[in-house]
């Protein structure tokens, strides 16, 4: 049993009170039994009352909780007297007009009884409305299995495609079929009325019949069929991509997503493992770790080969650490081509996913048949259009089902929820009430006692019917003011994929250039129409659908603004951090300088030996120095240089201290030494000795054991809590993307989006962009030095010039702290999410008052498939992107993506309500933004290869043409860069890259282009035509097999029944019968389109016979004469120059048919083809001659006759490539 059906066990155990003995025996003793009786109904009175308002707190938190969830599941509630599961569609089942709620039925026998007694919650209804609301597989029909050794060879489409024709004739619907071993497959979820006669007729795969056989478990078919509908949990190890695809076709992609990023992240780090060996050896020289420049995750990175190299030590981990005698520039050009063609390779994995992917989305979409298969969305009609009248206008391309039209329903939505709150409160006080009379009533108590016990009970619950009655009479006030009730949205159903394919294919969705010059005949009453493939129903945002063209737009630009400014916020906390670093000294090894003389800081301060205020004097000197400058103006000025001191302090020993730090003007004197700063950054390092030495005491003196007699506790204060906020910073970052990812999706709220996927799109872009710029763009930015860009606030200030040896330890370990910690903490957080609910289960259970609260507790929580997919790409992407300085983290984003695809199959089948219906947009979004990653990739390694300190052929001189004019001689000189080789490989591969994306946006131009020069060259490639699977929408509804909603009317979603009324949603037509308009326009669009048809053949028909002979001379056959043309001909003929023979090779074996016509047993043409042209031609000429060929045809070579046809067809495709090159030359004006 999975977590969220929670865990079994009793029910909660009445209270037994239990009498306290009374102390006092004496005054016991005297108590009357009418006094006794008395105290009795008192005590039991206001333990019933305290009872029940426990209990309704409880209770109106959780339904607060769900009615403020702004498209959660609020008032979805399950029968008591009937079970949901007995009916084959619960969604069908028709709500009330205003959603009421009826007492004592919806609230699952919560509320009082029609007799005004107490109904306990049960838990076994508050589970059966669990397996209908979280996630659970839901099979209508039964699965049927066939084994045979046939089935080796064939995988599951292999064995749909097989039978699905043979049981389409039959009349049996097939959508899905899992093969479960070599020799066995299953046939799923088979409607029960065709179960038997897929049994009595088998399978036919490979000419071979195989038996079928029905499982319907352990109840007997009629049972079965009587239950409906049946909730299994999805079988947690068994369950893959595939699998979770059944839920929708974004959820399958994302898992499928997760397996590409561990394998393709992990198979990456291995085929770059030279490099990271390389990178190791250098950092684990013994010198380095004397020296500790580089630690922690900053060892495996480029800057240990800069170090290495600038210490004169090899690189290669198979040659020992001796001193430099030979050259690692080719080790290092190695690398750097290493590092390009693995992000090559990335591309290509991306590029295969995509075609992985798009397949996935085909075999999800055969295997899941949904309303979106038969419905299209139309927007920019009009706001008066009738449902009738749109679907009479789209009736022409095929047989229409049903029209739904939304509603302007945003004002108004509002007010119904809080309708439905308030219901569902005086619902929760009603049931109180009764619990209390109950309990009352159980005990004997008298009536006055009762009355009084629960009269504010009863208060209560009629101050909230009452208000449920004043916002239902300004409901009906609002939308009998005109302002509300607007045609919005209009969805169309057709009765088959094929009509709506047609439709959309005329439309051309998503073509801005397409809808401008729309056809006056594809216009609604002048209105272009946008017309698009629908969404699923329970995809739809109802309350959204009036937000379109410049309104849109607008929120859009807001929403991307206020993103702009949370972004500057979060880059100013990042700053201040920063500066807060900046404030503390640099870490230093304290024993070197003392040791060689050159920084004894008792020598110059003294501390050794001086208590009270003489310590505290020297300690307040030294705290004025050190303030005078920061950790990044002494690491520039170079005395201290990773982590060591490298000024000379020799000059200020025993020097004595101006008489004045500050002048008149409070302004610093210079201290010992006013022409440097050397001085005081010797202040800042002997800081940072002091403190470490006394950190035990100041510790101490923090938690109230020690007293700070000689100020250090002044002194080193804020050094211990500056290094805690060193410490944070990566730990603050994640922090702060999880407040991103809030605000992110309070952005997308605000957009307005008409579908739940557009929405969650629009949350995946922008959390992206923010997780990344925070997480790694910001601190590259920060610790930039770049004067040129000094004038921007707060950035480029920093330390480093350069990808140098500190910035690795510095930036490059922030970087690979933070991606490590968020690879952990994005799927645990997640997790802990969806255990939540088990917890507040256990607690919350035994005191809820209702049904209804009872179901709450029991439903799953929210799957954010935005969130992930963008903690997926962040993820991916930062790792790429610094790989070829920092290979390690592509562990760590194939570990993320490891840990988050087991998590998140755990959180989705054991802990989540059913998600949307996703749809592929946002697979789409990280398969176009995955390349990049590669590019940014390319580019960065440029930079870092090109380090001074890193070996590198030079080209003297071979690129000076190439990159003389982008010559500075500044800190960007990037003619000293792309002059070393490491560079050069990389700027070329971004050379081929380029052209290569160029020759592959304009593949079907050149492909056209090099066809029209070489014509006997390519062959172009003939699609195939796809036949659609997908059976009518009025069998696929009868027999249960589609998935999700039915119809995009508003009462049969869930999400919307119990909120706003069904005259929310105007319709026409549907499951109940045809609109006799709509059938009349699909019979004479058909009848057009045959007569168009007629007419384009009769007029190919005089265009063949035209190019054969020519007008004039089918007027001399006419006459009885042999036109001029045909005399030529047959004396080419003869002297072995005919025209025909030339170009087109005779066929032996044909024959020409005398003057009667065509005869079959004569004619042997051996080409049904070319048999129909010639039929065709033949009936061209036929009223010519009194039916047959005519005597010139009849004497004509077969040659001839073959070669005028071949000549136009040939001018017939010229014709059609000009006409293809035309419309591909305007798209791609369109998309410039």
């Amino acid at each position: 049993m999975s977590d969220v059906e929670g865990a079994g066990g009793d029910e909660h155990r009445d209270k037994k009170k239990k009498k306290s003995k009374d102390k006092d025996k004496d005054k016991k003793k005297h108590r009357t039994p009418e006094e006794k009786e008395a105290r009795r109904a008192r005590k039991a009175a206001k333990e019933a009352a305290a009872s029940a308002d426990v209990q309704g707190i409880i209770s109106d938190a959780n339904l607060d909780d769900a009615s403020d969830d702004g498209m959660g599941t609020p008032g979805r509630v399950t029968e008591a007297a009937k079970s949901p599961i007995k009916s084959k569609s619960p969604a069908a089942k028709p709500k009330a007009a205003w959603g009421d709620v009826e007492k004592g039925k919806k609230g699952g026998g919560s509320g009082p009884n029609n007799s005004g007694g107490y109904v306990k919650p049960a838990r076994d209804d508050a589970k059966v409305h669990a397996q209908q609301i979280n996630v659970f597989r839901q099979k209508m029909g039964v699965d049927v299995h066939i084994e045979s050794e046939v089935l080796e060879p064939y995988d599951d489409d292999d064995i749909l495609s097989q039978i699905y024709n043979e049981c389409e004739r039959k009349g049996i619907v097939i959508t899905r079929v899992t093969k479960k071993s070599k020799h066995h497959a299953v046939i799923e979820d088979i409607a029960f009325s065709m179960a038997d006669d897929l049994e009595a007729m088998g399978v036919s795969i490979n000419n071979v019949r195989i038996a079928c056989v029905a499982d319907y478990g352990d109840a007997s078919k009629e049972d079965r069929d009587a239950n409906g509908p049946a909730y299994e949990a999805f079988p947690y190890w068994d369950t893959g991509p595939k699998e979770l695809g059944e839920l929708s076709v974004g959820i399958g992609l994302y898992f499928q997503s997760l397996l590409w990023g561990q394998r393709v992240m992990l198979g990456l780090f291995f085929l770059g493992f030279f490099t990271v060996m390389t990178y190791v050896k250098s950092g684990m020289l013994d010198e380095q770790q004397a020296g500790g420049e580089l630690t922690g995750f900053a060892i495996p990175t480029l800057g240990s080969v800069a170090w290495a190299h600038e210490n004169e030590f090899r690189l290669l981990w198979f040659v020992s650490n001796t001193t430099w005698d030979g050259d690692d520039r080719s080790v290092m050009m190695g690398i750097s081509f290493l590092e390009c063609m693995l992000a090559v390779t990335f591309m290509f994995l991306v590029g295969w996913l995509s075609t992985e992917q798009k397949q996935t989305i085909e075999n999800i979409d055969v295997s899941n048949i949904s309303l979106q298969d038969y419905a299209v969305k139309v927007d920019y009609m009009p706001r008066d259009a009738d449902a009738k009248e749109i679907g009479t206008h789209f009736a022409r391309f095929g047989k229409v089902n049903q029209v739904v039209i939304g509603t302007d329903i945003d004002g108004v939505l509002g007010l119904h929820r809080k309708r439905a709150a308030a219901e569902r409160a005086a619902e929760t006080a009603e049931q109180r009430l009764a619990k209390a009379e109950f309990f009352a009533a159980k005990k004997e108590l008298p009536a006055e006692q009762v009355q009084k016990g629960t009269e504010k009970l009863r208060e209560k619950a009629g101050k909230l019917r009452e208000k449920v009655k004043t916002i239902e009479d300004t409901i009906e006030e609002e939308m009998s003011s005109g302002e509300h009730g607007r045609h919005t949205s209009a969805f169309v159903t057709y009765e088959t994929e094929t009509a709506k394919e047609k439709c959309v294919k005329l439309y051309k969705p998503n073509n801005l250039w397409a809808w401008y010059f729309r056809p006056k005949k594809l216009r609604f009453n002048g209105y272009r129409m946008w017309v698009h493939v629908a969404p699923e129903g329970s995809d739809v945002i109802w309350e959204n659908l009036d937000i379109i063209g410049a309104k849109a737009w607008i929120r859009r630009a807001l929403a991307w603004l206020a993103m702009i400014i949370v972004l500057c916020i979060t880059c100013a906390a990042v700053v201040y951090t920063k500066s807060l670093q900046n404030s503390l000294p640099p870490a230093i090894s304290c024993d070197a300088p003392k040791a060689d003389g050159s920084l004894v800081c008792d020598n110059i301060w003294t501390t050794t030996g001086v208590t009270g205020q003489a310590s505290k004097d020297t300690l307040a000197t030294l705290l004025e120095f050190s303030e005078q400058v920061d950790a990044t103006e002494c690491l520039v000025e170079e005395f201290i240089v990773r982590g060591k001191w490298t000024g000379n302090a020799t000059t200020y020993e025993g020097a004595a201290a101006p008489a004045a730090l500050y002048d008149a003007n409070a302004e610093w004197t210079g201290g010992f030494d006013s022409s440097t700063k050397q001085d005081e950054c010797a202040a800042m390092a002997c800081f940072d000795c002091i403190c470490k030495e006394k950190v035990m005491d100041v510790a101490m003196m923090y938690v109230g054991l020690a007293a700070d007699d000689d100020g250090y506790k002044t002194l080193c204060g804020a050094y211990f809590e500056g290094k805690v906020i060193e410490a944070g910073v990566s730990a603050f970052t994640a922090a702060t993307n999880i407040v991103l990812a809030i605000l992110v999706r309070a952005f997308a709220g605000f957009e307005r989006h008409h579908t739940k996927s557009g929405r969650e799109s629009s949350v995946m872009i922008k959390l992206f962009l923010l997780l990344t710029i925070n997480s790694a763009v910001i601190p590259l930015l920060v610790f930039a030095d770049i004067p040129s860009l000094a004038f921007v606030p707060y950035l480029f200030e920093g330390p480093y010039p350069d990808f140098s040896v500190g910035w690795y330890q510095d930036v490059g370990q922030l970087i690979s702290t933070t991606l490590l910690i968020n690879g952990v903490v994005y799927p645990m957080s997640a997790l802990s999410k969806g255990l939540t609910p088990k917890i507040t289960r256990g607690c919350l259970a035994p005191f809820a008052a209702t049904q209804r609260a009872l179901n709450s507790l029991y439903e799953g929580v929210e799957f954010p498939l935005s969130e992930r997919y963008a903690q997926l790409m962040q993820m991916v992407f930062t790792g790429m992107v610094f790989s070829s300085g920092m290979p390690c983290l592509l562990p760590v984003a194939a570990l993320f993506c490891f840990i988050a695809y087991y998590e998140g199959k755990y959180t989705l089948l054991r802990a989540s309500r059913m998600p949307p219906s996703y749809d592929e947009t946002m697979a789409k979004i990280f398969w176009a933004t995955m390349p990049l990653a590669a590019t940014v990739k390319i580019l960065i390694s440029t930079w870092m290869f090109s380090y001074e300190y890193v070996p590198s052929y030079l080209a003297d001189g071979a690129f000076d043409v190439a990159t003389s004019p982008i010559s500075s001689g500044s800190q960007f000189d990037f003619k000293a860069r792309f002059d070393r080789t490491n560079a050069a490989i990389c700027i070329l591969t971004i050379v081929c890259l380029l052209v290569a994306k160029i020759l592959t946006f304009y593949r079907k131009g050149l492909r056209a282009f090099f066809a029209r020069m070489f014509p006997n060259g390519l062959v172009e490639e003939e699609e195939e035509e796809e036949v659609s699977m997908t059976p009518e929408l009025s069998i696929a509804r009868s027999d249960g097999i589609m998935k999700g909603l039915t119809t995009f009317l508003i009462q049969e979603n869930p999400e919307y029944n119990e909120i706003v009324p069904s005259s929310a949603t105007k319709s026409c037509g549907g499951p109940n019968g045809a609109v006799p308009e709509w059938e009349a326009a699909f019979a004479e669009a058909d009848r057009e389109e045959s007569e168009a048809e007629a007419e384009r053949q009769r007029k190919a028909n005089e265009r063949a016979s035209k190019s054969l002979f020519g007008a004039s001379e089918v007027q001399a056959e006419a006459a009885g004469e042999m036109p001029d043309a045909m005399k030529k001909r047959l004396k080419k003929d003869k002297k072995g120059k005919s025209p025909g023979a030339e170009r087109v090779p005779r066929r032996k074996n044909s024959q020409v048919a005398p003057l009667g016509g065509m005869d079959d047993e004569v004619v042997d043409f051996g080409d049904d083809d070319y048999y129909g042209r010639g039929r065709a031609v033949g009936e061209a000429f036929g009223g010519i001659t009194g039916g047959g060929l005519s005597a010139a045809m009849a004497m004509q070579p077969e040659g001839d006759i073959e070669a005028g046809m071949d000549a136009d067809e040939d001018a017939e495709e010229r014709r059609r490539r000009r006409k293809e090159r035309k419309r591909e030359k305007k798209e791609r004006e369109q998309r410039a």
